[in-house]
């Protein structure tokens, strides 16, 4: 059967234009894809590790964007009294981790150092490549040594929970209050996935630059060091990603290197560093004892 030109010139527009409209239609997914703004599903503040003289604070958070996780250019972490907002904190070490194609964690860690009881407000933001930004907040409390005195004080709940303490559902046995399991994340200690190691020297010379080495396991892992000195002063750094760190040991005396990673039981060691003074004093009674020794057998050889 023979068609007319009409009818095919009608068939053709026709099919034309719902291919246009389909075109339209999925440029327009699209777009509305790509210019999807990013977005904070979930954020957390943890109960500070107190661990010599000073302690560590971690908070995060889950952002996802529809184009891809690694469409995320900027992260970075704060945190503040809730009663001063303008005395702001820089985080001391980020981490960001990929769980999906479009979905990943923040993990930033805060060292705090001195009394700093109280409410605190920590500020996560992500930005992509596109300059949308999005923010998420959460709140933790910097307990005193009564948190960890074995005993209910007035202002706590529960035995060292409640208050300025940390929740007390921190220790019923159940999963509640944003936590990933039982009586650990959200608000509580993370729950561990595994326990951090440190390689380091016994003893070091005053001045002597070493290498030391974090691990999780067989691997180097990046994590946040804190280096407290024989005069109190503390530094606060990183290891490399394969779990590096070169420390220049310039004062004598007893060192506490502390390293801490979200996830990961924490760990530290001691270095004793002796002073160029004691070096030298026993450089020069060894050359003493050569000395001597080389003229006790001179004399016996003469006789």
């Amino acid at each position: 059967m023979a068609f007319s030109p009409h009818i095919l010139l009608f068939a053709l527009l026709l099919f034309t234009i719902t291919i246009g409209l389909s075109s339209a239609q999925t440029s327009d997914v699209r777009v509305r894809i790509i210019n999807s703004p990013p977005k904070s599903t979930s954020s957390f503040s943890q109960y500070p590790i107190i661990d010599g003289d000073s302690s560590v604070v971690w908070c995060g958070a889950v952002f996802e964007d529809l184009n891809s996780f690694m469409d995320f250019k900027k992260f970075e972490a704060s945190y503040h009294p809730t009663t001063s907002p303008s005395k702001v904190k820089s985080h001391d070490f980020l981490l960001a981790k990929q769980d999906s194609v479009v979905k990943g964690q923040v993990n930033a860690g805060f060292v705090i150092k001195g009394k700093v009881d109280g409410e605190h407000v920590c500020i996560l933001k992500a930005q992509d490549s596109a300059g949308d930004s999005v923010s998420a907040n959460s709140t933790f409390m910097v307990g005193s040594a009564e948190c960890i005195n074995q005993k209910k004080d007035p202002q706590e709940s529960g035995i060292d929970c409640g208050g300025s303490c940390k929740p007390c559902s921190c220790t019923n046995s159940i999963i509640d209050n944003g936590e990933e399991g039982v009586d650990c994340g959200g608000p509580c200690m993370f729950c561990k996935i595994g326990e951090l190691q440190m390689k380091v020297p016994a003893k070091v010379g005053e001045g002597e630059q070493v290498k030391i080495t974090i691990s999780a396991g067989s691997e180097g892992v990046k994590s946040l060091v804190r280096i407290e000195k024989p005069s109190k002063g503390i530094m606060v750094t990183e290891s490399e990603s394969d779990g590096t760190l070169d420390i220049i040991f310039d004062e004598s005396g007893e060192w506490t290197i502390y390293s801490d990673l979200y996830g990961y039981s924490p760990t530290s060691a001691k270095v004793n560093v002796e002073s160029s003074l004691t070096i030298y004093l026993l450089i020069g009674v060894a050359v003493l004892v050569i000395i001597a020794a080389a003229v006790i057998v001179y004399l016996k050889t003469k006789k």
